[in-house]
């Protein structure tokens, strides 16, 4: 009903809220702490804050990022956040106070994306506060918040692909699954791709069960419509991201283990700091009761739960399910298999609402009395567990950025024009990040300074030529090969322009990394890679010249992504015309 729709949205947004107090009044400060967090939380404050200033200041579309690495793709970056309705908050209020505003919002989003999908499976109003409750307040969300890995939140829109997807099982409606694209291109487009794998993985669990217990194919195609509508919504970010990436970045050894112990602990120890997807005794307790009494409704997401920690276990043989799973494109690149607990708490949640449901109902009225009561419990000890993780972050907020934004508004460390800045402080002697505030990636850029030596996830850095203004052989930011003269006329990260005078045929040669999306907008001339940098093959005489970078990529994503969004109107509309069949399996829930 509308009513319990409005109470579930302010139940959620109530519980984000009570996660994040302690961020009340903070928000316009850059929260790190001072371990290796701040590694990943300057990584993703850089790709925000070039992101709004390209838009705000130079009001351009974030196609190209200067200030890292020597110059590198900013769209095609499979974890810069554009592409989202979450950039506006950004826009508006900057990209500190929007990246808290965000986080907020996200929580809000995994509460009552499992609250969704708990009512979908025929789960009481009680039983998806629990379900709502083990997987927003599960302490691995609040762990990587601490490290800086802020797209991880993005699996907040998980429980809502898989809502939708029993949804139109159950309607037998393909525009849920269409939905459901839509939902699940929002991670990639928030630079989560982690998250897209995980649900895509759960997915693929999920339909085949299903599919085989109510001897139906209708699941089956529902996640193929699903993964087709995601594979077109996402063009738009997708093909430029594989022109820079490749279908696999880094193919990693999927070598190292985790014991049942390591698991369990991982799980149930509210004491562990270093990785934990604390659910906590209550809600674990919950879920094995609703598994067991409620087995023949939640058989499918018992069956999810045994491969998702087989997955989590990572590497115990030649034919563990991670080692499978890394002979795949895409998922070659995962590292970490104890992350594969992440979305292992949603399933816990799922399962915790199918055993409230079952005390409620056991003895009453001591079942309507003992569920409530063991629900408030169990929400409160994960609120203390995760609130902890967002106390440290608080609370051991590092000297380190406030020198840094100090720093940042030093005359003497900005730079007027554009210039590519070597900063061998990055990397320590031992080949371990040091990140003295001079080599922060997000100071330099604010300095106007693009940093040569940067952090950039996956090994996906680019092997740059560029030089330091400091370095013997560096000829400035634009040079030409031959006589003549030329003058920059205009600088911005998405387009250069330029005055030239030359007497022969020579080459331009820019400081930045050459890359196929770079061309000539305006003037005479062939752009060309020349030392692995940016060159320009002019004529001789006297011409005014726009080199802009554009990706043709992006061009052909947007028109595949608009034709998708067509499509799924059109589905809309027809199924509309055509009519539902109801809810015929509704026996299943029985």
């Amino acid at each position: 009903t509308g009513r319990e729709i409005a109470w579930a949205a302010l139940g959620s947004l109530a519980f984000a809220l009570c996660i994040f107090y302690r961020f009340f009044g903070r928000f316009s400060r850059l929260i790190a702490w001072s371990g290796f967090g701040r590694f990943d939380w300057d990584y993703h404050m850089q790709l925000h804050w070039v992101i709004w200033y390209t838009i705000t200041h130079f009001h351009q579309f974030p196609f190209w990022n200067p200030y890292k690495c020597g110059g590198m793709p900013l769209l095609g970056n499979p974890q810069s956040p554009i592409l989202t309705p979450f950039l506006l908050p950004d826009l508006l209020f900057g990209p500190v106070i929007g990246l808290h505003l965000d986080s907020i919002v996200h929580v809000a989003l995994a509460f009552g994306g499992a609250y969704f999908l708990a009512r979908v499976l025929g789960i009481s109003r009680l039983g998806a506060v629990a379900c709502a409750g083990a997987f927003a307040g599960n302490a691995s969300f609040y762990m990587y918040y601490e490290w800086g890995d802020l797209n991880f939140l993005s699996f907040a829109y998980a429980p809502w692909a898989i809502g939708l997807l029993w949804v139109g099982s159950e309607r037998r409606r393909l525009i849920f699954a269409a939905v459901g694209g839509l939902v699940m291109a929002l991670m990639v487009m928030e630079g989560a791709v982690y998250q897209l794998l995980f649900t895509a993985i759960m997915l693929a669990v999920l339909a085949p069960v299903v599919a085989f217990q109510r001897q139906s194919w209708f699941p089956l195609l529902l996640v193929a419509i699903m993964g087709a509508f995601a594979a077109g919504f996402m063009a738009i970010k997708l093909l430029p991201g594989l022109a820079f990436t490749g279908l696999q970045s880094t193919v990693r050894d999927p070598a190292g283990g985790y014991g049942p112990h390591d698991i369990l602990v991982a799980l149930f120890s509210p004491d562990r700091e270093w990785w934990t997807a604390y659910i906590g005794i209550l809600f674990g307790g919950l879920a094995l009761w609703g598994g067991a009494l409620r087995f023949r409704r939640a058989f499918p997401w018992v069956i999810l739960a045994f491969v998702l920690l087989a997955l989590a276990r990572g590497n115990f043989g030649s034919y563990s399910p991670w080692v499978l799973l890394h002979k795949l494109p895409f998922f070659a690149s995962m590292r970490s298999p104890e992350r594969w607990l992440i979305p292992f708490t949603l399933v816990a949640g799922v399962l915790a609402g199918f055993g409230t449901d079952a005390i409620s109902k056991m003895a009453k009225p001591w079942g309507t009395i003992v569920a409530p009561l063991l629900i408030g419990l169990a929400l409160i000890d994960t609120w203390f567990v995760a609130e902890r993780q967002l106390h440290f972050l608080v609370e051991n907020y590092e000297p380190f950025f406030e020198h840094a934004e100090r720093l940042e508004a030093s005359a003497a460390w900005a730079e007027p024009t554009f210039r590519q800045f070597y900063n061998p402080n990055l990397f320590g002697m031992t080949g371990i990040k040091t990140f003295m505030p001079e080599s922060r990636m997000t100071s330099a850029a604010k300095a106007n300074r693009g940093l040569l030596v940067c952090y950039e996830g996956d090994g996906l850095e680019p092997d740059t030529h560029a030089l330091d203004y400091n370095q013997a052989g560096y000829q400035g930011e634009q040079y030409l090969l031959g006589p003549g003269k030329l003058t920059l006329s205009r600088w911005t990260p998405n387009a250069l322009s330029f005055d030239i005078d030359v007497p022969a045929p020579t080459v331009m040669v820019v400081n930045q990394n050459y890359d196929p999306g770079w061309h000539l907008a305006q003037g005479q001339g062939t752009v060309v890679s020349k030392y692995s940098l940016i060159g320009v093959k002019i004529p001789a005489g006297k011409q005014h010249i726009v080199l802009a970078y554009r990706s043709r990529l992006f061009l052909i994503g947007l028109g595949i992504t608009l034709i998708t969004f067509v499509m799924m109107l059109l589905l809309w509309r027809y199924e509309r015309l055509r009519g539902g069949s109801g809810m015929p399996l509704r026996e299943y829930r029985r």
